[in-house]
């Protein structure tokens, strides 16, 4: 007898009701073990692959599809047959672009418009994440460069600290 995780069994009188609709005892066993209720279990019958569904996988393979990758697009997607079908698979270097555009916070555009105006991408992000600036204020508004002149207490000193000094040039 098998059991679910709620902790109800099958019955004999279950698996036999089951087998007249056309459940076996290993499809029991597998809707358990995913954590269906008993009594779904054994009353849902199983899905079967109908003429429209087989005529679609077939133009799939035809079309370079695998069928672990039609099913996932019709069950776990949502996608037509036909659409399932004829949209071609993307290569891995297409799946890692889709993938780093996906997660990608900043537009491309806005990017280049902030390196065209001489702003670097972190800058950018920070703006943006920390400033809470909006991306196109954050690419266009110029760099402020501290300078010794902005400040009226500071002094334009040399480079060197001892250039200009009396006695340390050796004299």
């Amino acid at each position: 007898m098998a059991r679910d995780v709620w902790g109800s069994y099958t019955t004999p009188n279950d698996i036999e009701a089951a087998a007249k609709i056309g459940i076996s005892f290993r499809t029991i066993l597998a809707r358990l073990g995913r954590g269906w209720k008993v009594a779904d279990a054994v009353s849902k019958p199983p899905r079967r692959n109908t003429k429209e569904y087989e005529a679609a996988k077939a133009e799939a393979a035809k079309h370079g599809i695998s069928a672990g990758t039609f099913r996932n697009r019709i069950y776990a997607y949502g996608w037509t047959l036909k659409k399932a079908a004829t949209v071609p698979t993307m290569t891995q270097a297409e799946v890692r672009i889709a993938g780093h555009e996906a997660c990608r916070t900043v537009p491309k555009e806005t990017v280049s418009l902030a390196s065209a105006n001489g702003i670097c991408y972190g800058t950018l992000i920070y703006r943006i994440n920390h400033r809470g600036m909006t991306p196109q204020e954050a690419a266009t508004m110029p760099i402020v460069k501290k300078s010794s002149a902005a400040h009226p207490w500071r002094r334009n000193f040399p480079l060197s600290a001892t250039a200009g000094r009396k006695g340390c040039d050796g004299e």
